[in-house]
């Protein structure tokens, strides 16, 4: 890769994109740290038995030392990312993408701990599948290096999609779940004597927990709907020797009705809208194998929220009521932008170090 008079320049973006991030960055944690502690608080209040897990994970984030450690962690993750040399990013994308891949390492380190020191309470199958995988399998979509799982339209195709009086029988279940597992770690075989190691991080990433960690990462209005449907799918592909990339989409349409859950007076009643209504949020991640070590990378998050009105209209995010992360964004100071020649000279040089061309 010729690199003359490009070096600079990437310098350039890496440095402005760290200054306007680390107040950011300052900020994710601040409220992260806020929200355990009230939930520990609130669990002390109502007299409840904090399980075991949950108070290794107050613990975790009300020590300062781990906290500065967890934000060194998301300057250099930020600085990799190749979202950053596709455009410059808004304070709230920033936030998502660092929230998302703190999420990430934090699962990732979580399963490389013995269970009485974890943070989490993931079961396992005997061959490294999470269980909450195995649970979604058959009302999720799946395409595995290629190849297209889905057991909602091989039912839709035989007629018996419409069928609730005839359950999906328990061996045709199990069957659909075995061949998509057989494909994954089929796909994993790259991984060598890690594959086991990486088969439970994916399987982590590949249902409603890395759905979950996307919802929890955006800063957009929180919004719930009545009725609609609801599309999980999720791609997984070799894209180099020992990296592989995930996709994760977790879609709501369909509904004709929603309520807005936070905010400054809010209004608890439902707001009718136009079934073409629709809330979209999708993350690209992509895994690598390294020694002994399985790494987790953040690519791309999107989180697109249009609400229809009963005219046909969508209505503007900035009429419903911000969330009060966005709220504290809000009173952030961002640098000025430098020369746009020096993101679009960089773009080539950040890209290329994300995807490993060079």
């Amino acid at each position: 890769m010729k690199t003359d008079g490009i070096v600079g320049e990437s310098t350039c973006i890496a440095s402005w994109n760290e200054e306007r991030a680390l107040p950011v960055i300052d900020l994710f944690y601040e409220v992260l740290c806020e929200q355990y502690q009230e939930e520990e608080a609130r669990l002390t209040r109502a007299q409840v038995d904090i399980p075991q897990h949950k108070r290794r994970r107050y613990a975790l984030y009300a020590d300062d030392s781990a906290i500065r450690q967890f934000k060194q962690q998301s300057v250099r993750a930020l600085k990799e990312q190749e979202g950053a040399a596709r455009e410059w990013l808004s304070d709230s994308a920033i936030y998502a993408a660092v929230a998302l891949q703190h999420f990430l390492e934090a699962d990732i380190r979580d399963l490389g701990l013995e269970q009485a020191q974890r943070l989490n309470i993931d079961t396992f199958t005997e061959d490294g599948v999470n269980q909450q995988m195995i649970m979604d399998v058959t009302r999720s979509k799946y395409r595995i290096n290629g190849q297209a799982f889905s057991l909602m339209d091989e039912l839709e195709r035989e007629g018996e999609g419409n069928s609730r009086a005839a359950p999906t029988p328990a061996p045709r279940i199990q069957s659909f779940r075995k061949n998509v597992v057989e494909a994954l770690k089929k796909c994993l075989l790259g991984a060598g004597p890690m594959q086991g190691e990486l088969l439970r991080v994916l399987s982590t990433q590949l249902s409603q927990s890395g759905l979950a960690n996307i919802a929890r990462a955006c800063v957009t209005p929180q919004i719930v709907v009545s009725g609609g449907h609801q599309l999980c799918s999720y791609e997984v592909s070799q894209v180099s020797e020992a990296a592989w990339e995930v996709s994760l989409t977790g879609m709501k349409s369909g509904f004709t009705s929603y309520m807005v859950t936070c905010g400054i007076d809010l209004d608890p009643d439902p707001h009718p809208c136009a079934a073409a209504s629709k809330i979209l949020q999708s993350a690209v991640l992509r895994f690598s194998v390294q020694g002994t070590q399985v790494l987790g990378c953040v690519v791309d998050i999107e989180d697109n929220v249009a609400i229809i009105d009963e005219a046909g209209q969508q209505i503007p995010l900035e009429r419903f009521p911000a969330p009060p992360v966005a709220l504290r964004l809000g009173a952030l100071r961002a640098p000025e932008e430098p020369e746009r020649t020096c993101v679009q000279s960089a773009m080539s040089c950040v890209r290329q170090k994300c995807l490993g061309l060079d």
